[in-house]
């Protein structure tokens, strides 16, 4: 599947749960910077394998954690995310493709677009591998101990402190998604 014939078919899925992905792309967010990065070459590449929900109603799916915690859900209310905006469905839901929003009055294909993904503990697997600018294999372990680590502070304030209570959203560059996956149903982009 082309690019183009991706981003119209995902914006019209709204009603599948599941989805997996694999996606490629250079690590930018290490505690230290540039000489953090510097341990590793310079640059490390990440391929990730992940399942994830596809169309959850994020503040409805946070409200649930917090019910399940014993926690006020009406302490908690989302807001929109710092640079992405959400592309809405024929139907006028959610879609799990975005684009940045200082690209708004651009060409759709020409804005730079992300596939919005929710993570929550329990119902995902992923699969992380890391390799240096020259290929060769990474210690996960040590260069996930050198990754800015994303919290929810909003999530976090309203009681959710630990990030695997938390519904981790994720947006990956369209242009580091190789694959994805819904119910046995393989889309590669091309």
């Amino acid at each position: 599947m082309t690019k183009s014939e991706f981003v119209a078919y995902m914006i019209e899925q709204s009603v599948r749960h599941m989805a997996a992905l694999s996606a490629t792309t250079e690590i930018k967010t290490f505690l230290g910077g540039k000489a953090t990065a510097a341990k590793y070459g310079g640059k490390v590449i990440k391929k990730a394998k992940v399942t994830f929900n596809h169309s959850i109603e994020y503040e409805k799916a946070v409200k649930n954690k917090m019910i399940k915690f014993g926690l006020d859900p009406e302490t908690f209310r989302a807001e929109e995310h710092l640079y992405i905006r959400r592309i809405l469905t024929s139907e006028g839901k959610l879609s799990s493709m975005g684009y940045h929003k200082d690209d708004e009055n651009m060409p759709l294909m020409e804005r730079r677009l992300y596939l919005v993904t929710y993570i929550m503990q329990g119902c995902v697997r992923s699969n992380y591998e890391y390799a240096d600018a020259h290929g060769n294999a990474l210690n996960s372990a040590s260069v996930h101990q050198d990754m800015y680590q994303h919290k929810n502070n909003k999530q976090a304030d309203a009681g959710l402190l630990n990030t695997n209570e938390q519904v981790m959203y994720r947006a990956y560059s369209l242009d580091s998604v190789k694959a994805l996956s819904f119910e046995g149903e393989q889309i590669v982009i091309v």
